[in-house]
């Protein structure tokens, strides 16, 4: 009596794990299907398309703190740029000549 007891508490506990463990590995192949890999390899981020052998994937944090700061660096030189050209007229007459010659 007492096996037939532990046996079935068995089978009910197997059959939630063996859920568990589907759901598990439907998420990973679901995952691997569209390109985002979970190796131990962080700099993997997901792919948003392939083309062929060159997979372009999502920019990481310090790749798109590096680019916000090369482009807010771009309009500051361009607004520093702008400002000289309407308040220095050596400036004016420099942007005049390098445009006609």
């Amino acid at each position: 009596m007492e096996e037939s007891k532990e046996t079935s508490g068995m089978g009910i506990g197997e059959s939630t794990g063996n859920a568990k463990k589907v759901n598990a590995n439907s998420r990973k192949s679901s995952k691997k299907k569209f390109g985002v890999d979970e190796g131990g390899d962080s700099e993997q981020g997901e792919v948003l398309f392939k083309v062929g052998p060159f997979r372009y994937r999502l920019p990481g944090k310090r790749q798109r703190t590096i680019l916000g700061l090369v482009v807010v660096g771009l309009n500051l030189l361009l607004l520093l740029a702008v400002a000289l050209y309407f308040y220095n007229p050596t400036f004016h007459e420099f942007v005049f000549t390098v445009g006609r010659d």
